[in-house]
This record gives structure tokens, C-alpha cells and sequence, in this order.
């Protein structure tokens, strides 16, 4: 897998954060790569998810892996629910107390709640106007 584009990753509106939290792993990582890959076709990593969905070893649990969503991720993280095809993920506290994250001791609780709450976060955002639409009003 190559490092995907993340132009649609970094931005700022609360719909598309509610709709990525119910986006199967497969359109997340199918998103084209990042430019800096110019030996590769944009679609290599859509390639290279349906090569593995379609191989004779592993195609299915391939498949189930990659028809989670987002939100599924996060709830597996958080240990509300669990998913066979994600154990050996970090849980939450194993994420907090991984060295290489390097999450400041004052930050954890932040950190923890953002994880626990994340989609209850994310659900209760209200879209704001933008000041276009309110100019045109």
C-alpha cells in the first residue's frame, strides 16, 4: 500500500466527517495516492485491495477486513465492540501507553475522551453557513 492523498482528509466540514465515519475501509484506502508516487498509477492501492479480495488465499477474510467501517475501527479501538478480523489492533490503552505516539501525560485524558466519544462528537456538530449562502440570503 502507498500513502493515499489526503486532500480529502484534511478539511473542514462536518458532513463529510459524518459520512467517513460510516465509510468501509476499502473506499478510505482506495482514495488515489499521493503525488509524490509518480511511478505508480493513482489507483494502485484500489488495485492492489481487489487483488486481495479476489486471491485464492485469504480473499474472504481479506473482504471482511476491508467491508468495516471507520466507525467499526474506532469501536474496536475503544473495546466496544469487538472484531475478530481487527485483533492485534492497539485498544485504547495500548495506544496511550505506546511510546512512539508520545502523548503528552497532561493530554491523555483529552486524548481518551476524544477516542470515547469520538461519534457522538462527530454527531452533534452543527454544519456552519457559509458566508456566501448567508450573503445571498
Amino acid at each position: 500500500m502507498l500513502q493515499i492523498d489526503k486532500s480529502n482528509l484534511s478539511h473542514s466540514k462536518v458532513e463529510y466527517d459524518k459520512i467517513f465515519l460510516h465509510k468501509k475501509l476499502k473506499e478510505i484506502l482506495s482514495e488515489k495516492i499521493n503525488d509524490k508516487y509518480t511511478n505508480f498509477p493513482k489507483n494502485k492501492n484500489k488495485l492492489l485491495i481487489e487483488d486481495l479480495i479476489k486471491s485464492d488465499k485469504g480473499g474472504t477474510y481479506f473482504k471482511k477486513i476491508f467491508d468495516l467501517t471507520f466507525l467499526d475501527c474506532v469501536e474496536h479501538i475503544r473495546g466496544t465492540k469487538n472484531f475478530v478480523e481487527l485483533n492485534g489492533l492497539m485498544d485504547i490503552d495500548e495506544m496511550l501507553n505506546y511510546e512512539e505516539f508520545k502523548i503528552d501525560k497532561n493530554n491523555i485524558d483529552d486524548f481518551e475522551s476524544a477516542i470515547l466519544f469520538y461519534e457522538e462528537i462527530i454527531n452533534t456538530k452543527k454544519s456552519r453557513i457559509q458566508k456566501k449562502k448567508l450573503n445571498n440570503l
